[in-house]
């Protein structure tokens, strides 16, 4: 793999997560990409449930569509009720007033990669996102030239560190031996990043 692959492949994981946090601040699925990615369904697929759903299809009757789709997609099959259920109000939903799908679904290219990550932040910015108070961790390293590997290493090493009784320079320190472009932030942008990596450990303790 080139570096530059390897550059694109960052991005995109980042551009993912960052979809994953700020979708979970919904309490229903309003995108069907996030759908797809975060039951591990594929683009050809995401196109094939949103024809099947043009096609007059009964949607009250969930058993009998779910039974329908999982002659083309069997991956179905592994789905909860509640989750299949899920998937077939947000799909409907992005279905125009003629029975057509909202979107033309087609393979992305480099600059719809850059307005993926443009509308993410967007998107987050209606959510409250601010470059003091992020809400999502990937933006923030997205924001700052963090890479996914570096992203990780930070999440391990604060929650490494949670237990022990550090001041805010040494748990940069700390931080600073693990990924050294943390030295390149100022003070105000290493606080935004304690206070966004705290609040996504902090949620995800309390759903445990």
């Amino acid at each position: 793999m080139t570096e530059d692959e390897m550059v694109a492949v960052e991005q995109y994981l980042l551009l993912r997560d960052a979809l994953f946090q700020i979708a979970d601040k919904f309490d229903n699925t309003v995108s069907v990409s996030e759908f797809c990615l975060s039951h591990g369904l594929t683009v050809e697929d995401r196109y094939v449930i949103a024809k099947f759903l043009t096609q007059g299809c009964d949607t009250k009757d969930i058993r009998k569509v779910r039974k329908q789709l999982e002659q083309h997609i069997p991956s179905i099959k592994n789905m909860v009720d509640e989750v299949v259920e899920d998937m077939i109000q947000a799909f409907t939903k992005n279905l125009r007033s003629d029975g057509g799908p909202s979107m033309e679904y087609r393979v992305g290219t480099a600059q719809d990669y850059a307005l993926l990550r443009d509308a993410l932040f967007e998107i987050a910015a209606v959510l409250g996102d601010t470059p003091t108070q992020p809400i999502s961790t990937n933006l923030f390293c997205l924001r700052h030239g963090l890479t996914k590997d570096e992203h990780d290493k930070i999440a391990i090493t604060i929650l490494k560190a949670r237990d022990e009784t550090l001041t805010s320079d040494e748990l940069r320190a700390r931080l600073e031996h693990r990924v050294p472009k943390i030295a390149q932030l100022n003070d105000e942008d290493f606080q935004s990043l304690l206070f966004v990596f705290t609040q996504w450990f902090d949620k995800a303790f309390q759903q445990q």
